[in-house]
């Protein structure tokens, strides 16, 4: 195994998938490779849990 370059699906930037986080990976049962760099997991997924306390948010004030 060595790092592998990867190009972010979201930003086009060039990312490296290290042999670390690919064994990362094969441990988690992960099938897929990576297809977004760090900061745009992190922002997918910031964006999902604010969508989600929204919603948690608008059914309690609905009762």
């Amino acid at each position: 195994m060595q790092d592998e370059k990867i190009i972010c699906k979201d930003c086009g930037q060039e990312f490296i998938h290290s042999v670390r986080d690919q064994e990362f990976y094969k441990q988690q049962g992960f099938d897929n490779k990576p297809v977004r760099c760090r900061d745009c997991r992190k922002k997918r997924k910031d964006q999902r849990n604010n969508t989600n306390a929204q919603q948690r948010n608008n059914i309690n004030s609905e009762n």
